[in-house]
């Protein structure tokens, strides 16, 4: 919710101390606003139902349990005490609050259930700098330090938190006033919020990332400013498809239909597929349905005339440490989209939507659920901090289990695999259907004792591919520029437009790999001169970036680097089964 503007006097008794640092050279705050002449636009986020930043505001480091909020919110870096059934666990969600505001930086009111009081806290994210001949940390926390300590510690006086919610108009009850009780939660403040972010962009990404939590009621929201058709706009179970409807996503409101019907009875009334290897990774092949055909010939039907159809999935889960694995399992729930061309495939951890696995299906609507278990731990750990996909060489799962990579490509690709099945597609599939997207087989191959052809080491059935097929052409293209690079669209009329695109960068190197063996004090995206156009940054990594494309048009650029040096740019589409290199 965004409410009116600051003045200039009222905003600088929170930032005044601020803007010495903002402006220090190596911060490299592009746009820097004039305090005195621009109001202090700003965006209010508030939960409530939830139990605040309970913990020791005294803390000054982890503790083992991992219990205190407060100290992973505001003192932490990297670090969650979230795990198990909770949503993230890499500690890095509270900085997209910084990110959203164009002095780096988020002011936060905390009403805690457990000690029931209120304390006011915030936090500065900008770089290694120097101001007055002083060196300063990257990180600053709005407190004060009592006694001579090191820790700051959050405000708790009654009148600046007054103060506070009057300035930033915060709905909370905060207990100020004579009989008001107290409503526990955390309220947060983005001063000088991006100018890109508006109410109705914000609408639009509840509708469009918490779908599931919202149509499974356990969460509803309400956006308010400037450009909605009324004062606020309120998302929950009944109005949702409403507002997926307003905004032309055809498509999307029938995901949420399905979305609904898997939530009800009727979902609950899966087929239960057989149970993987307990010995060896888990895979598709189409040997593998063969014991259940008869439970499916029902559920063949119903996929053809467009009904849905529940799937529960049991997967093994193997741990490295004593070469054990455990049982668990995932719910997958399919339906031909008969009115349109499909959605991409949904799968849900928790309350996450995880948006950018792999896999899409044309002309169906697939929704993947994993609930709290041994599979939901194992995904949990693979997800990077932008919780947008599942990889298998996080940080967070590296040498914990066997079979990462072949788990995690059975569980995005069920429901391709079985989509497929269901339609009969399997028997029928063209063997070379997908050959445009790899590298020219050599025009002879080898011929085998029993006389079929080998193409790369693979057998075909069917002889040879015909000769003329060519290598997919990638949908962008990346155009070299003084000390940085450019990327734009190519091959349009050739090319459906990735959702997203991750773009790395590296000097070239005399030997070996140079994006293996690139100094990360040369490469970090989040210090380098970025313009985007038609697209939008969704994470920043030391030597990448993950762009989301909203348009044909789309412009991305990027600067800063050594001109002198020859610069190595791999650019890859993430958002389909296929990786189209340029």
């Amino acid at each position: 919710m965004s409410a009116a503007p600051l003045n200039h006097e009222r905003a600088i008794h929170w930032f005044g101390s601020l803007w010495p640092h903002a402006r220090a050279k190596r911060c490299k705050i592009r746009d820097l606003i004039k305090p005195d002449v621009e109001p202090c636009g700003f965006l209010l986020i508030e939960d409530f139902g939830t139990r605040g930043l309970e913990g020791d505001v005294n803390d000054a480091w982890p503790r083992e349990n991992g219990d205190n909020h407060f100290f992973h919110f505001v003192r932490a870096e990297g670090l969650s005490g979230k795990s198990g059934t909770q949503a993230g666990s890499w500690g890095a969600g509270k900085s997209v609050f910084a990110r959203s505001s164009r002095v780096n930086s988020y002011l936060a009111l905390s009403v805690r259930r457990n000690t029931d009081d209120v304390v006011l806290t915030g936090k500065s994210v900008l770089w290694h700098h120097e101001v007055t001949n002083r060196q300063f940390t990257p990180y600053g926390v709005f407190g004060s330090r009592e006694g001579g300590r090191a820790l700051v510690m959050p405000c708790a006086d009654r009148h600046e938190l007054q103060r506070f919610v009057n300035d930033f108009g915060i709905r909370r009850p905060v207990g100020l006033k004579p009989g008001e009780q107290k409503e526990p939660g955390l309220s947060v403040v983005v001063p000088y919020a991006d100018t890109g972010i508006t109410a109705q962009g914000l609408l639009e990404v509840v509708v469009r990332e918490y779908f599931y939590p919202i149509l499974a009621d356990r969460l509803m929201v309400t956006v308010a400013g400037p450009g909605l058709p009324s004062a606020s706009a309120r998302v929950d179970i009944d109005t949702i498809s409403d507002h997926a409807l307003n905004a032309g996503d055809d498509a999307l409101g029938r995901m949420l239909e399905l979305v609904r019907w898997s939530l009800g009875e009727q979902g609950r009334q899966a087929i239960v597929l057989p149970e993987p290897s307990k010995e060896a990774p888990p895979r598709w092949d189409d040997d593998f349905l063969r014991p259940v055909e008869a439970a499916l010939t029902d559920a063949v039907a119903r996929f053809a005339r467009g009904d849905p159809v529940a799937l529960r999935i049991p997967v093994r889960v193997h741990q490295k440490q004593g070469e054990q694995s455990e049982a668990s399992h995932f719910d997958l729930f399919l339906q031909k989209d008969c009115e349109g061309e499909g959605y991409r495939p949904i799968f849900v951890r928790g309350n996450i939507v995880v948006p950018h696995a792999k896999h899409r299906i044309a002309g169906v609507l697939a929704i993947a659920v994993i609930s709290p278990g041994s599979l939901f731990e194992f995904l949990r750990l693979a997800e990077p901090p932008a919780h947008e996909k599942w990889v298998p060489d996080t940080l967070n799962i590296k040498g914990r289990y066997r079979f990462i990579k072949d788990t995690i490509d059975y569980v995005t690709g069920a429901a391709k695999f079985l989509s497929e099945a269901l339609s009969a597609a399997r028997a029928e599939r063209d063997e070379f259907a997908l050959a445009e997207f790899f590298p020219d087989p050599d025009d002879e191959g080898t011929e085998s004792e029993e006389g079929e052809e080998h193409l790369g080491g693979r057998r075909s059935r069917h002889g040879k591919p015909p000769t003329d097929l060519k290598r997919k052409p990638p949908p962008f293209r990346v155009d070299k520029l003084k000390g940085g690079f450019r990327v734009v669209r190519d091959n349009a009329t050739k090319t459906a437009l990735p959702d997203s695109i991750r773009i790395r960068a590296a000097y070239d190197t005399s030997m070996g790999n140079p994006f293996t063996k690139y100094e990360e004090a040369d490469f970090r995206f989040d210090s380098l001169n970025r313009h985007l156009e038609k697209a939008s940054e969704e994470e920043i990594e030391t030597n990448a970036l993950t762009i989301r494309l909203e348009s044909d048009d789309f412009v991305v650029e990027v600067a800063g680097f050594d001109p002198e040096r020859e610069l190595k740019v791999e650019c890859r589409s993430v958002s389909s089964t296929e990786e189209d290199p340029a």
